[in-house]
């Protein structure tokens, strides 16, 4: 996985400033998520069906990021709109305006 830069969130709009603590629960989270997805990559080469470990390693990155937003707690106006992605059903969510996450839906 790719380092980002730190931040603290004051310069990313819609996040308020992250502590120290909130920054290390955030990356104790995506430890936790990487070492899941290690394990699901493992259990393919065992033999598991690839089709619920593609279902699983979905809903683990799903879980992450909620955990995430949990931690670092963005303003409704920026965690809203992707939270439609998730309830709405592909035909709705392309009609969001401005949308600029819609690719990363439609794999």
């Amino acid at each position: 996985m790719s380092e980002a830069k730190p931040q603290d969130g004051s310069t990313v709009k819609g996040y308020r400033t992250l502590t120290a603590g909130d920054i290390e629960v955030m990356n104790r989270l995506k430890d936790v998520s990487r070492h899941f997805l290690s394990l699901l990559e493992t259990s393919k080469e065992t033999g598991a069906d690839p089709r619920w470990a593609a279902m699983a390693k979905t809903e683990m990155q799903k879980a992450c990021m909620f955990a995430c937003c949990a931690a670092a707690q963005p303003d409704d106006d920026c965690w809203g709109h992707h939270k439609a992605h998730l309830w709405m059903r592909p035909m709705t969510v392309a009609k969001l305006p401005n949308c600029k996450c819609l690719p990363l839906f439609n794999r």
